[in-house]
């Protein structure tokens, strides 16, 4: 089912509620819609941005298998409105960087990892070269993020 057509049912189902029993039921209806959005994976849309899930260790040496090339690493939260709203972008910078190597990690998965580079808040983007962090962007200023992208690439 597509996005939008979800998103009216969900609305729909909300204002029966809100109708028929008042609006504190209805918040219930948009919390647990909120849930289920969250469940729902958002690097399914990603076309070379890789996934990664693992340790501080594995992540090191792919990071080393890149050597100079630019590695965009996300943070991001599945809850995270900013970060849902950022993933079809950075898909769409990793076909248009094809030198650029796009990573997303989930912070809430892969926590060891996120506490390593210091993530503090949702998107972190981390660009990398050599293993080194050489900028890092917290939130999802996605003109920063084209902007550092070619100028470190």
């Amino acid at each position: 089912m597509n996005d939008t057509l979800q998103k009216l049912i969900w609305l729909s189902v909300a204002t029966f509620v809100a109708m028929q029993f008042g609006v504190m039921y209805a918040m219930v209806v948009y919390i647990v819609f909120m849930k289920v959005q969250a469940t729902q994976p958002m690097v399914s849309d990603w076309k070379k941005v890789e996934h990664f899930e693992g340790s501080v260790d594995e992540l090191e040496k792919i990071l080393t298998g890149k050597g100079d090339s630019l590695v965009v690493v996300d943070f991001y939260a599945t809850w995270c409105p900013p970060c849902r709203a950022l993933a079809p972008k950075l898909a769409d910078l990793s076909e248009a960087h094809p030198t650029v190597t796009f990573i997303g990690i989930n912070a809430d998965t892969s926590s060891s990892v996120a506490r390593h580079y210091a993530v503090t808040a949702y998107p972190t983007i981390i660009f990398i070269k050599d293993s080194d962090v050489i900028h890092q962007i917290r939130g999802a200023d996605y003109n920063q993020i084209v902007k550092t992208i070619n100028s470190e690439k």
